[in-house]
């Protein structure tokens, strides 16, 4: 419950904070014990409760004296109405009302034990005295405040039968109050306790110990943990329903947005604001609070795009923080964005004007109360709460699944001649490419979560991480991605105290988030509580086009596992290998069809030529890094040993060599020429030359018997945007990184779809297969 002042009509409710010893007879004691479970008996369906809703009621007038306000109004100080339903409690059973509170996590009912001189109508009150199976929870005990300290409560913890709906808890414990500050079934709040539905997973506020609130208990019992409220304004009618949604009570479809991470309360983003046609994107955060009668609350500035749009003669008025206006305004519908797609909001018919005492007949103010969100259906999902699961180094994976292997097709984002689309400049002549293009980058389809959530995953021999963005980052920067979300998933949870950061391409793309587990599907394996990074801040806007990806899939062979903090946690490539019979993973690019697959668990020699030419990864190495042995030209065989590093990850292009081994090509390219005669492009450290030269193979050493290479219809010519269309650049170049202190070339995807690659693990190495075109 929120600890705001819900109306000043409370202030003429409160008597003196003064506490009498009770004289009756002590009721029989139970010891706490923490592992005992509740027993529940009844339909695990769900059921439905009508709500009953207080009568609203016009305070000032009717305590006060003054004058009731125009017909269709309310004074501004009104209490709203508040929900309440039915429960019985104790045996025979004793039937209350009490309110239901989104807001607060506890059992809450008042009780005979409290001064009689607080009460109103006893008879209607909960009285443990007279129920044969309730009794006093040895030692413990609670207090509990509400709207900053207007409604204090004190009690003792009870044991009793309480019957909800078709379910009966035997020996239920719960808060039940003996002492209390204000007057109880008084006035227009009737209800005699109240039923905490937040998510705080500690329990109710007793001491020395916090017990389980009945919400969690009845959620992890019933099939479906969900509750949903269905109320209508015009009828003053509704429900709430547990354990099911039911599709006769709303229209269209549900459109949810996940709860904030961590929250113990049902704090949701809201994505931005609209009146009229016009949306507002700027996001904010709102707690869904039952208990809360007072009114709607929005930002400043979207109170003033609101009345902006409904009169010119509007004053701002301190008090209610609310303009008012001439009480015949006609107002206008509210909506605001659920996500990126999803709106929902208000008709302004259910928007109720309120009369301000005492300013006269034109000057009125509008308040939105909260029950006029639900003039919508409003669902509530306990599976929208992260579990909290600790570390264990020691837990092994459940694996399902053939350990023969299996193929994955790859899905690939479109060539983009992104230069043109970008900056607007001219189409590079037919055949070309501008040498700033972006290239493809590959993916595999993946499942995760309960049910399955179908996302596309990059596939990255140079990196260790698996990682997923996710719903939690910033609706600003996801766009109209979908991206995996933790909190549809019954099976997700969060591994407590766990993080991870991470950048890629000298950090133009970082990320940061929780470590989550969750179920993960490739292929026809299903792996169960798998524990992978889940990004919530990421540098790069997603949803876009060229920006597919829903996540990153490291493959590459650091033991240490993903970068996750306080340790490292073993990411999946190393595992399924383990699991498979063969430790090995092939790709295999068409470029004639532009499709291809990665085939895991076996090489298929339908997919190559001659044999497969394999090297030695590097001693030591957490990457694929191998030796080249040397460069062919024509018949001319140039040893120079040089490391190069498999990175399906890089979309680049070019095949990056040695500047000796760009020499010799080029050399060979144009014979009798002087090297000093060509132009360097120290932008992509290589030679420019004339569009019309027919370029020549190139070929590689694997080992000092095997070659494989590149046949010059495979080379690309480049346009180099803004100097010439007559000048080209071709995939042969020269640039390097640094790995230890060496030299190191990047082999990209490029390199990789003119050959039958073989990654194997078990024997670390890496082989070339033969393609035929």
């Amino acid at each position: 419950m929120l600890s705001t002042l819900r109306s000043p009509w409370q202030l003429a409710m409160i008597l003196p904070y003064v506490f009498l010893p009770n004289s009756v007879t002590p009721l029989s004691e139970v010891a706490y014990n923490s592992d005992a479970k509740l027993q529940i008996s009844g339909s695990r369906e769900g059921f439905s409760l009508d709500i009953v809703e207080l009568p609203r009621s016009n305070t000032n007038a009717n305590i006060l004296g003054r004058d009731e306000p125009p017909p269709g109004y309310h004074f501004a100080t009104d209490l709203n109405p508040e929900w309440c339903i039915e429960i019985s409690v104790g045996t025979p059973f004793k039937t209350i009302l009490i309110t239901t509170d989104s807001g607060a996590p506890d059992f809450m009912i008042q009780s005979t034990l409290i001064d009689p001189a607080m009460l109103v109508n006893s008879a209607a009150i909960y009285d443990p005295q007279k129920s044969t199976t309730a009794s006093v929870v040895a030692g413990m005990s609670f207090h509990q405040g509400y709207a900053s300290g207007i409604l204090e409560y004190d009690g003792i913890v009870v044991a009793d039968n309480v019957r909800i709906g078709n379910l009966v808890f035997a020996g239920f414990m719960f808060e039940c109050v003996n002492k209390t500050k204000t007057v109880i079934g008084a006035g227009v709040r009737p209800h005699l306790g109240s039923l905490g539905l937040n998510l705080d997973p500690n329990g109710m506020a007793t001491k020395p110990n916090r017990i389980a609130g009945w919400f969690p208990a009845i959620m992890s019992y019933l099939n479906a943990p969900v509750f949903t409220f269905d109320f209508h304004t015009r009828t003053q009618k509704g429900t709430i329903d547990f354990g099911y949604i039911d599709p006769n009570k709303y229209n269209g479809t549900i459109a949810y947005t996940s709860v904030e991470p961590g929250s113990q309360q049902w704090i949701v983003p809201i994505s931005g604001w609209a009146v009229g046609t016009t949306f507002w994107k700027n996001s904010f955060r709102i707690i869904i609070d039952t208990a809360d009668s007072g009114p709607m609350r929005v930002p400043r500035w979207a109170l003033d795009d609101y009345f902006k749009w409904v009169s010119n003669n509007i004053t701002w008025n301190e008090k209610y923080m609310t303009y008012q206006f001439p009480c015949k305004t006609q107002l206008k519908d509210v909506v605001w964005g659920i996500g990126d797609q999803e709106k929902r909001g208000i008709a302004w018919q259910d928007l109720v004007k309120y009369y301000i005492d005492g300013t006269g007949p034109d000057a009125w103010c509008v308040r939105w109360n909260m029950n006029s969100l639900l003039s919508l259906s409003l669902l509530v999902d306990l599976a929208t709460s992260l579990s909290n699961i600790a570390y264990n180094a020691e837990s092994s994976l459940q694996i399902s699944g053939s350990r023969d292997g299996f193929s994955l097709e790859i899905v690939t984002q479109p060539s983009s001649t992104t230069s043109t689309k970008r900056r607007k400049r001219d189409e590079p002549p037919p055949g070309y490419h501008f040498a700033t293009d972006i290239k493809k980058d590959w993916y595999v389809e993946i499942g995760v979560g309960t049910p399955w959530q179908t996302l596309l995953v990059n596939i990255d021999t140079g990196a260790p991480d698996f990682y997923l963005h996710s719903t939690l980052i910033d609706p600003a920067i996801r766009h109209n991605a979908v991206l995996y979300d933790p909190y549809i998933s019954s099976t997700a949870g969060q591994l407590v105290g766990y993080s991870f950061a991470q950048s890629y391409g000298s950090s133009a793309l970082s990320m940061s988030g929780p470590v989550v587990q969750d179920n993960l599907r490739v292929g026809n394996l299903v792996v169960a509580k798998f524990l992978f990074e889940c990004s919530n801040k990421t540098s790069k806007e997603l949803g876009v086009p060229g920006e597919p990806s829903h996540g990153g899939w490291g493959m590459n062979l650091d033991s240490r596992g993903m970068n996750t903090r306080p340790n490292r946690i073993s990411s999946w490539f190393p595992v399924i290998m383990k699991h498979l019979n063969s430790p090995i993973f092939c790709i295999d690019w068409n470029r004639t069809t532009d499709t291809g697959t990665i085939d895991f668990g076996y090489v298929d020699p339908a997919k190559y030529t001659g044999t497969v030419a394999y090297t030695p990864v590097e001693p030591g190495s957490q990457s694929w890094i191998f030796p080249i042995s040397g460069i062919a030209i024509g018949t001319t065989f140039f040893q120079g040993e040089f490391r190069v590093m498999m990175d399906t990850g890089d979309p680049g292009w070019g095949l990056k060599i040695p500047r000796w081994a760009v020499d010799e090509y080029f050399k060979a390219l144009f014979p009798g020429k002087s090297l000093d005669s060509l132009v360097w492009n120290e932008q992509y450290s290589t030679y420019q030359f004339l569009c019309a030269t027919q370029l020549i193979d190139i070929v590689w050493g694997i080992g000092l018997e095997e070659k494989r290479g590149v046949g010059w219809k495979d080379l690309k010519k480049y346009y180099i945007a803004g100097v010439s269309t007559e000048w080209c650049l071709c995939d042969v170049r020269s640039e390097h990184g640094m790995d230890n202190g060496k030299e190191i070339y990047h082999w990209p995807q490029w390199v990789q779809e003119r050959n039958y690659m073989v990654y194997d693990y078990g024997n670390r190495r890496v082989g070339f297969g033969g393609k035929d075109y």
